[in-house]
């Protein structure tokens, strides 16, 4: 049971107090969230995610226990038929050895993006300078070694137009971090990259899944034009615990 609620410690350091995260198990019950509740307590938990399918009854139950609503996202699958646009620019090059360095001004306007869409961000007690804590962390961490497959796509300057991060969980590849920088967009450059994302899947033979947020229509649109199908869609609920 304790493997459904932990420390997250990433999350923990950077937004300076004790986050936990939940994964309920299937059809739970008081007793779950009972035990959850004395784990927040021994570890002195300030603040709880929590990303579950959608329904009524367990929306019910989170409400019951202090949990809010935050954000919702789609869970992608691509299908075995996946007609990926070949798209091709001339101007670009994909590369899997871009330096990272933090003193870049494309890869943090990427960041910096990615974060003001996250669920971090739409939380008013995280808000989006926290939000840029976590995405700064973990883009520098995506190329430090926590994702499986880094694909970046340069100009000739070798300024990061857009990139893409694949990590393996089970027996799938999920997208972790799709972004493009403001200035290229419009050259397919989300097409290329997904592309090699799939053509690495299909080398690994296996299937390429991604998550969304619902409210993310030009995002929706891409990966459905892509002939992804929806796998899941999933509630995202925050909880902030006080103490007197």
């Amino acid at each position: 049971m304790v493997n459904n609620f932990f420390v997250d410690h990433f999350d923990s350091k950077l937004l300076e107090l004790n986050v936990a995260k939940v994964i309920p198990v299937p059809s739970v019950d008081h007793s779950f969230f009972d035990q959850a509740e004395l784990f927040f307590v021994q570890e002195n938990i300030g603040l709880v995610f929590c990303s579950v399918p959608c329904d009524v009854k367990l929306g019910l139950l989170l409400n019951e226990y202090g949990y809010y609503l935050v954000s919702s996202r789609i869970v992608y699958r691509a299908t075995d038929d996946s007609s990926f646009h070949k798209d091709k620019n001339d101007d670009l090059l994909v590369t899997e050895n871009y330096q990272y360095s933090e003193s870049d001004s494309f890869l943090a306007e990427i960041t910096s993006d990615l974060a003001a869409v996250s669920h971090y961000a739409k939380d008013p007690f995280i808000g989006l300078q926290g939000a840029l804590k976590v995405y700064r962390q973990w883009m520098k961490n995506t190329f430090l070694g926590y994702a499986q497959k880094v694909f970046v796509a340069t100009n000739e300057q070798r300024q990061c137009g857009g990139i893409l991060s694949l990590r393996t969980a089970k027996n799938d590849l999920f997208i972790d971090l799709l972004g493009v920088h403001s200035s290229f967009r419009n050259k397919r450059i989300a097409s290329i990259l997904l592309r090699q994302a799939q053509i690495y899947a299909e080398s690994l033979k296996k299937t390429l899944l991604v998550a969304t947020q619902v409210e993310n229509i030009p995002a929706n649109r891409f990966y459905q034009k892509n002939s992804f199908l929806v796998e899941s869609v999933e509630h995202v609920y925050h909880k902030i615990i006080t103490r007197k």
